[in-house]
């Protein structure tokens, strides 16, 4: 079983993307990245990359990483659209073990973009490992919700590689969320006999057979008390 690590991205001339792990997640095609944020915004979020990054790879100490907030926080009052550098500050608190703050930043991104459904997932996990179950239903429900209106496609050997992923996204979500592991391991089950040699999909349904779901929650966020 991995344990979680954050993403972090941030905007220059590319894009960088540096994943060490994923969070179970509803993809939305309406989920947009402004992708031309203020410069001055970008510039404060590359500072703060550069001081994660840094404490990642023990080169700063980790007292650092408040420093790196306040850069994040200094994106974000410049440009309160700046998705990566929100995404970025998401993860440094959640590196920090800051789950209060964690579920204020979503909470403020939330006033501002109700509809959006990764937030309000990310929220819920966060609830739900810290036991407040009522407040993490409506984030599952909305994600659920979404979810379910989804046709998936059919499992055979003809499914893409990005399919598959859709799949196990599902699964995911109908396991956390819906708190239904059957169902969740009844369709890994078919992915897993229609692609025997899939790591991937191994994986993940050894992790879901073998896991406790709130011990899965807290494992997928590094939450620790």
């Amino acid at each position: 079983m991995q344990n979680y690590r954050p993403f972090l991205i941030r905007k220059s001339s590319l894009m960088l993307l540096v994943i060490a792990s994923i969070i179970i997640s509803c993809k939305q095609k309406a989920h947009q990245i402004n992708d031309q944020p203020k410069k001055s915004a970008m510039v404060a979020n590359d500072s703060a990359l550069k001081i994660f990054l840094n404490v990642m790879n023990l080169k700063y100490p980790k007292d650092s990483l408040e420093s790196a907030v306040q850069l994040y926080k200094k994106a974000l009052a410049e440009d309160g659209g700046y998705k990566i550098a929100f995404y970025n500050l998401l993860s440094c608190y959640q590196y920090m073990k800051k789950f209060d703050e964690s579920v204020e930043l979503c909470t403020e991104w939330l006033k501002k973009n109700p509809n959006d459904l990764d937030i309000q997932y990310k929220r819920a996990l966060i609830y739900d490992a810290q036991g407040k179950n009522e407040l993490a239903e409506a984030g599952y429900k909305a994600v659920a919700d979404e979810v379910n209106k989804k046709q998936l496609p059919k499992i055979d050997t003809t499914l893409t590689p990005i399919q598959i992923d859709e799949i196990i996204n599902t699964a995911g979500v109908i396991y956390i969320a819906e708190n239904d592991k059957v169902k969740a391991l009844a369709l890994l089950s078919d992915l897993k006999a229609t692609f025997p040699d899939n790591s991937t999909v191994e994986s993940v349904y050894r992790t879901t057979l073998n896991s406790n779901r709130l011990d899965r929650v807290k494992d997928l966020l590094g939450y620790t008390k």
